[in-house]
């Protein structure tokens, strides 16, 4: 199974950074808003997102799936 990528872009729209996520890898993005983002990729294929329980309660919309390897938060 591949990687999936993830993208990060800044509030103009500009891809500022992206790093893979492999099957069972776990990992913690930032947000632009501060709101930590657990990561982990599903073997099956995908990923599950979770935010930081310590984190304030905000929406969550701001990760979007791209398509099944590629997804983008910051847009």
């Amino acid at each position: 199974m591949s990687p999936i990528r993830v993208e990060q872009y800044d509030m103009d729209g500009h891809l500022i950074g992206s790093f893979d996520i492999k099957a069972g890898q776990r990992c913690a993005a930032t947000r632009q808003d501060g709101v930590r983002i657990l990561l982990e990729g599903r073997p099956e294929g995908g990923m599950v997102i979770d935010r930081d329980q310590s984190a304030p309660m905000v929406p969550d919309e701001s990760l979007v799936m791209l398509s099944d390897d590629r997804y983008a938060f910051g847009i």
